[in-house]
């Protein structure tokens, strides 16, 4: 007779044979696949390739009492495992110590009736499934927590916690780290030529190709999407294989037809399809180095990515070791400023309404302040002075508050500018991503006057 596939296995241990026996059968009849061990190490030998539902375990055994191979199996079970305790002793006292320090889930006191004993498995079985439920679906949550919608790979938010944790293990042990920041060229285009949907697809399609690229490792690579066109690669194990950096462009080349193939015609249909380009930022890094941290680490990477998009065609541009990711001091903005200057502040933010807010709570303090509402406008500015602080909007009308935090970043002379975000997101991945290219802090919409004039001079250092 053939049984049941959802058959639940339990294991018995009992040093009484004819007790054992009895159980077993009386169990077996009841339903259950039934396993038996006559003594306590005998259980803790047969459990892992049992993989039992519940555990029925008597106290008293001639070698490890229940209560020790009660705790041995809890501390090793991968999810939620229930036992029973049989006992012949009616004491009170020392079931709790079973139930509490063994973390036993019920008890049975012998003599005891078939019936009691099966409603006891079927409770404690009920319990382990509702526990099996909870950490499946905590399992799914965590997965997605750290997925990217559009191309499955990681997301922002992981891929920042574990370049984080690699970063923090350099600060006191050696070792090397390698990255790569990877932007797909023509991406705008192909957006404008066959819209947002078709722009999506090819997104999942380079994400395929680039994963299939990645060297195998122990660990493997981490392969993740940073941010809109933008991918990230951790390289566990130090150092890629040269021929991975050299080959990944010509492999774009050759699988083309992969990546662009079979779309849709595009909106404009006398327009020619553009092939795609990448360009990348790579650096290693190396341990013990208490002064690498992990946000400057990828705002150099970001200007590395700008230099390869700066040449023709696909490249990626490679930092010497060691010449990127140290924490820099950005105290105070490019030269020093006169002893008594008061600070310079630049706005850039095309809402009037909010321009006009700003600039009234900057008039009543002493700064300097310059509001712009076009980027053009600001970037020509920046020619002539270096401020000490820029409040710039993160989604502006003429670009991409990043974007031009990045511009900005790019240049030596603005290191020590202070850069806080203007914005009424309250996404933690895209004040992450927004940190990770060069912002020091978020000022968020809507802000009150007093909560405007103490993120001001928490940034300035000083009173104003």
């Amino acid at each position: 007779m053939t049984s049941p596939p959802n058959r639940r296995t339990l294991l018995l241990v009992d040093d009484e044979e004819d007790l054992r026996e009895v159980l077993h059968d009386l169990l077996t009849t009841s339903g259950f696949r039934v396993v038996t061990a006559a003594d306590g190490r005998e259980a803790l030998s047969k459990w892992p390739a049992v993989n039992p539902d519940l555990v029925i375990l008597d106290v008293m055994l001639p070698d490890l009492s229940g209560f020790e191979v009660c705790k041995s199996i809890k501390a090793r079970a991968a999810g939620h495992l229930p036992v029973i305790l049989l006992t012949a002793r009616g004491d009170v006292e020392s079931m709790e110590d079973g139930l509490l320090v063994a973390a036993a889930d019920d008890y049975v006191v012998k003599p005891f009736r078939h019936r009691e004993l099966v409603a006891r498995i079927h409770a404690c079985l009920r319990v382990k499934d509702l526990h099996d439920v909870i950490r499946k679906q905590n399992e799914f949550l965590n997965q997605l927590s750290i997925t990217d919608d559009l191309t499955g790979l990681y997301n922002h938010r992981y891929l920042t916690r574990k370049l984080d944790e690699r970063v923090k293990a350099l600060h006191q042990t050696a070792g090397a780290l390698t990255c790569a920041l990877i932007d797909l060229n023509q991406f705008k285009s192909i957006n404008d030529l066959y819209g947002h949907l078709t722009g999506d697809e090819v997104l999942r399609r380079f994400a395929e190709f680039l994963k299939s690229t990645l060297p195998a490792g122990h660990p493997p690579a981490i392969c993740g999407r940073w941010g809109g066109d933008e991918f990230l690669i951790i390289f566990s194990d130090g150092t890629p294989p040269a021929s991975w950096e050299s080959g990944l462009t010509e492999l774009l080349k050759k699988n083309q037809d992969r990546i662009l193939g079979n779309l849709p015609p595009p909106k404009a249909s006398r327009e020619k399809q553009p092939a795609i380009g990448l360009s990348g930022g790579m650096a290693v890094v190396s341990g013990p180095d208490p002064a690498l941290d992990a946000v400057q680490i990828m705002a150099d990477l970001d200007t590395l990515l700008y230099r390869a998009k700066d040449g023709n065609g696909s490249r990626i541009e490679t930092a010497a070791p060691n010449s990127i990711g140290r924490r820099r001091d950005r105290s105070r903005a490019g030269p020093a400023r006169p002893t008594g200057q008061v600070p310079l502040i630049y706005v850039l933010e095309d809402d009037p309404d909010i321009c006009s807010i700003i600039g009234d709570m900057l008039a009543r303090q002493k700064v300097e302040a310059q509001i712009f509402q076009e980027t053009p406008k600001m970037l020509e500015a920046l020619k002539a002075a270096v401020p000490d602080l820029i409040l710039l909007d993160l989604k502006l009308s003429d670009a991409d508050g990043m974007d031009v935090c990045r511009q900005i970043r790019r240049k030596p002379e603005f290191s020590g500018t202070k850069i806080s975000f203007l914005t009424a997101f309250t996404s933690e991945d895209i004040k992450q991503e927004a940190m990770a290219c060069g912002g020091d802090a978020f000022l968020m919409k809507p802000f009150t006057y007093s909560k405007f004039v103490q993120e001001i001079q928490r940034l300035l250092g000083q009173k104003i």
